[in-house]
């Protein structure tokens, strides 16, 4: 295993057995929130619930289980579902 793989696993085992809770966007910036749930104000006065723990990925990504993926970077471009929608808006808010 390369160096870079080293230290990227070491700096993730953290999260290692914490719950995965929540997940959001921004643009093309995907956030995962995990361990205890804590609350915050925003830059803009706002409060908004966080994660212990929350992992800011800006590249290509997948979450795996055994050999199906579960989700990834790319889903945000088809339609939910196994069949295509032909009004399926990937643009589209919601």
């Amino acid at each position: 295993m390369s160096r870079r793989n080293d230290i990227i696993k070491n700096a993730l085992q953290v999260l290692v057995g914490k719950t995965l809770w929540s997940s959001g966007r921004a643009a093309d910036l995907q956030s995962f929130q995990f361990g205890q749930h804590r609350t915050v104000t925003d830059s803009r006065g706002k409060t908004k619930d966080v994660g212990a723990y929350s992992l800011h990925v800006q590249c290509a990504w997948r979450i795996r289980q055994a050999d199906s993926v579960i989700v990834g970077s790319r889903d945000l471009y088809s339609p939910k579902g196994d069949s295509p929608d032909p009004r399926f808006d990937w643009q589209a808010s919601g």
